[in-house]
């Protein structure tokens, strides 16, 4: 019998490839990894900004008891919201600047808190080098989660008494405790006085004197607190903090307590106060005195005595309050918040 040779080929091979379907379900399973792998990458990359976070606070409250080793007390908060510091003036009650100015060079920031050195007071140039300075953020005063040093609109039509205009500001993520309840000087006197010389007349020495004895937190208008006067005790009171910010306004300048520089006087931009609940939730027309931040489970939060603890967004109300103030001689319970 011959064989026929054009039935068999000499060298054959097995083909294979992929069928449509086959490939359909590579790239479902390929996806349906993707979704699970997603959430675990965001919350590495919120895990890792929340430790910068948490450091760029411990750092300011470092700044801050440096700055009480030096001047024997806590940075005092300036005059009033229409004030930036100024160089020139000082670390004590003539200083119109609020307590991040005064903690900048305890945070190798001194070169910002120069810049309108050397000047005549009123002249051109000394409000042209602080109206640059306002222009100049601090990143170490920034929470990632939220925002870097971006330049924001100040939405803000009144010019300060010793600076010029300035449409853009730099801008804090954290504050500092005001006390349990709003504390700032009266209604119509909250932007300080309107000159050097009328904050040392009788009725604006009467009321810094008021707020002196008033206050309850660590800083407020010309504040000048040491740690002999936390009598609560400084593991038990707050120092700095998150501020809450609503999150659809983190960079157009719009929230309330969020609308002016990092470098102005005592005012809701540099402050929070206790009487307000903690915020997590967007919060259109609220929130603007209150501490908060972007953070799942709870904010950060730097005692007086220099630690770091994460809040509850649901502490008790009365335990918020009660941290908030340095002297009402109730001890919170580290279980409440």
């Amino acid at each position: 019998m011959i064989k026929n040779s054009k039935l068999a080929p000499r060298n054959s091979k097995l083909i294979s490839a992929f069928t449509l379907i086959e490939l359909l379900i590579v790239i479902a399973i390929l996806s349906l990894l993707m979704q699970l792998l997603l959430p675990a990458i965001q919350a590495s990359r919120e895990a890792a900004r929340r430790t910068a976070c948490q450091n760029n606070l411990r750092q300011a409250g470092v700044a801050i008891q440096l700055h009480h080793t030096q001047q024997d007390k806590f940075p005092t908060n300036g005059w009033g919201y229409l004030w930036v510091g100024d160089p020139d003036r000082g670390y004590g009650k003539e200083q119109p600047g609020g307590w991040i100015f005064n903690i900048l060079p305890f945070m190798e920031q001194g070169h910002v808190r120069e810049i309108a050195a050397g000047f005549p007071a009123g002249s051109l140039e000394k409000k042209a080098g602080i109206a640059r300075m306002l222009q100049t953020p601090v990143v170490g005063l920034h929470c990632p989660s939220r925002r870097g040093g971006e330049l924001l609109p100040t939405n803000d039509p009144y010019e300060p008494f010793n600076s010029d205009l300035v449409r853009v500001t730099a801008r804090s993520d954290f504050a500092a405790n005001g006390g349990d309840t709003y504390c700032d000087a009266k209604v119509g006197m909250t932007e300080g006085p309107p000159s050097v010389e009328e904050a040392q007349d009788e009725k604006w020495t009467a009321e810094f004197k008021r707020l002196q004895e008033d206050c309850n937190g660590l800083v407020f208008p010309q504040s000048r607190i040491a740690y002999k006067d936390i009598t609560d005790g400084t593991s038990h009171t707050y120092m700095v903090g998150e501020k809450y910010i609503h999150p659809a306004h983190y960079l157009d300048g719009r929230n309330e307590g969020d609308k002016r520089s990092l470098y102005i006087g005592a005012n809701r931009e540099i402050n929070r106060w206790g009487l307000d609940i903690p915020r997590h939730d967007p919060v259109e027309k609220q929130g603007a005195s209150a501490w908060g931040g972007p953070h799942a489970g709870g904010f950060n939060m730097v005692f007086c005595d220099g630690s770091l603890r994460v809040i509850r967004y649901d502490i008790d109300p009365v335990a918020h309050k009660r941290l908030s103030n340095r002297r009402d001689g109730e001890v919170v319970d580290p279980s409440q918040f």
